[in-house]
């Protein structure tokens, strides 16, 4: 028994793998998340590799791409990271970025990504229409000069 705590701390010393935390900051919200991604789609998983994800696109919110898009994967792996699963339905929220002289798509947690079962609020947000106030609901502007003259002004000839 005196044994099993220390050659429990050993073992985890001796594994060789580097865990990175995922930090997210700052405020969070779709509105937010739309604002910051350079495109956003929901798609399915078609191929997933070490390298890339290879998903087809169903829907597009923002940007301008192909049925299909491959998003490159970070070489390192955190908690950041999205686990795709061949077959399964993502809300897909992306960046160009440049790698390796290349210009890629790249996606984590904290942009917002997740599958698609996971993503209510979000596509709430993405598929319900904004609502315009009604007339009476806007309030009349405060300064008089925000509000048209009576008399059109003449132009000297």
């Amino acid at each position: 028994m005196r044994f099993k705590i220390p050659l429990l701390i050993v073992s985890m010393l001796m594994t060789g793998s580097v865990s990175y935390a995922c930090v997210c900051g700052g405020e969070d919200s779709p509105r937010i998340r739309f604002d910051r991604a350079e495109i956003l789609f929901s798609g399915s998983v078609i191929e997933v590799n070490r390298k890339a994800v290879k998903l087809a696109v169903e829907k597009t919110y923002k940007g301008n791409i192909e049925k299909e898009i491959v998003l490159t994967r970070s070489d390192l792996e955190t908690d950041c990271d999205i686990f795709f699963s061949k077959g399964d339905k993502y809300l897909v929220y992306a960046d160009e970025v440049k790698l390796d002289g290349k210009v890629v798509f790249m996606t984590d947690v904290c942009a917002g990504t997740k599958r698609y079962a996971d993503a209510k609020e979000d596509i709430d947000y993405l598929e319900t229409p904004a609502r315009f106030p009604e007339l009476r609901e806007l309030d009349p502007p405060k300064d008089k000069k925000a509000r048209p003259t009576t008399e059109p002004k003449r132009r000297n000839q």
